[in-house]
C-alpha cells in the first residue's frame, strides 16, 4: 500500500469515526467507494481496529441503543447490523450490553402513537399490532403493549 493511500485511508476513517461509531465493513465499503481496493481498506481499518478506535461490539451497542431511542424494537436493530454485515454474536452482545427493557418501549410506542386507551374494536386492535411488528418488536413485547393496564 503506498503513502498516498494510507493517508487517504487514515484521514477517511478518522473523519467517520469523528461523527459516530461504525461497523467495519461500512467502513470497507465507504473506502471502496473513495476507490481504494478492498484489501487495503481491510489492512487500514484493521489498524484502528487494533488500536481500539474501531469496535463492531460499540457501533452494535449503538444502533440497539439509537433503535430504542426512536421507539423500535430490537428485530429492527438487528435486521440493520445484520446488513451492515455484523456477526449476530456481537449483535447479541450489543443487545445485552444495552440492557434495554423492550416491553416498555414497546409499550410507549404504542401510546405515543395510538393514545393510553386500550384498543377494544377487532380492526383497531389489528392496526396497532401491525404497527408494533413493523417497527421491530416480537410477538410477546406486543402483546404486553396492547394488554398493559396502569
Amino acid at each position: 500500500m503506498s503513502d498516498d493511500v494510507a493517508k487517504v485511508i487514515r484521514h477517511t476513517v478518522t473523519r467517520l469515526l469523528a461523527r459516530r461509531e461504525h461497523g467495519f465493513w461500512e467502513l470497507i465499503d465507504k473506502l471502496r467507494q473513495k476507490g481504494i481496493e478492498e484489501q487495503a481498506a481491510i489492512d487500514g481499518v484493521m489498524q484502528f481496529q487494533e488500536a481500539g478506535l474501531q469496535s463492531d461490539e460499540r457501533f452494535a451497542e449503538t444502533i440497539v441503543r439509537n433503535t430504542a431511542a426512536k421507539g423500535q424494537g430490537f428485530r429492527r436493530a438487528k435486521a440493520h447490523l445484520s446488513s451492515l454485515k455484523v456477526d449476530d454474536g456481537i449483535i447479541s452482545q450489543g443487545y445485552n450490553e444495552a440492557d434495554i427493557d423492550w416491553y416498555a418501549v414497546a409499550l410507549a410506542a404504542k401510546q405515543k402513537k395510538f393514545g393510553i386507551e386500550t384498543a377494544t374494536d377487532l380492526q383497531q386492535k389489528a392496526k396497532q399490532q401491525r404497527f408494533l411488528a413493523y417497527r421491530g418488536f416480537s410477538q410477546e413485547e406486543i402483546n404486553h403493549a396492547m394488554t398493559y393496564r396502569d
